[in-house]
């Protein structure tokens, strides 16, 4: 389980990149650019997915290059026809929202692989997974209490056989 906020915060890209974000906040990011350009992490066993992976930009970036990124976006909803095609992804978003909160590692395309898309990763890039909520905070609770709770019957269960024997 990831910590972080679990109310929704609202950054403009450029406040988020200068500010940082934590693990596993809950944010929507603005005034943003999707690049058409992505990678697919393949999925790494029968029962998983693939995963899309697409920098997010700041719009005024302009045609430097490498592109830094400060942000990446990643989502295993995506048409799975879509492998081959640049025209499948919309770039066209007011914002972005979802968890900060990396893809499997095994799946995450590597350094070398951006640059040679002409990106360039920043030192603290941060995953955004598009369209993800946090857990509600009762199910948390839920989660505590239960890991606490088995220990406890099961070591209650025990005294109390060991006290009848």
């Amino acid at each position: 389980q990831f910590f972080g906020t679990h109310r929704l915060r609202t950054l403009d890209i450029n406040q988020a990149a200068e500010e940082g974000l934590g693990d596993a906040d809950f944010v929507r990011l603005e005034n943003l650019a999707v690049s058409a350009e992505y990678q697919i992490g393949d999925a790494l066993h029968s029962t998983d997915k693939d995963i899309v992976v697409f920098p997010l930009l700041d719009p005024n970036l302009g045609d430097e290059q490498p592109r830094k990124i400060h942000f990446i976006g990643w989502s295993n909803v995506f048409d799975p026809n879509c492998h081959d095609r640049q025209d499948c992804y919309a770039t066209e978003f007011p914002f972005v929202q979802g968890l900060v909160r990396p893809p499997n590692p095994r799946k995450t395309p590597t350094d070398s692989s951006w640059a040679a898309m002409g990106f360039e990763l920043a030192e603290d890039v941060r995953y955004l997974q598009i369209n993800r909520e946090p857990m509600a905070w009762y199910w948390n609770l839920l989660l505590f209490l239960g890991g606490i709770g088995l220990p406890l019957a099961v070591e209650a269960r025990a005294y109390k056989q060991k006290q009848a024997a």
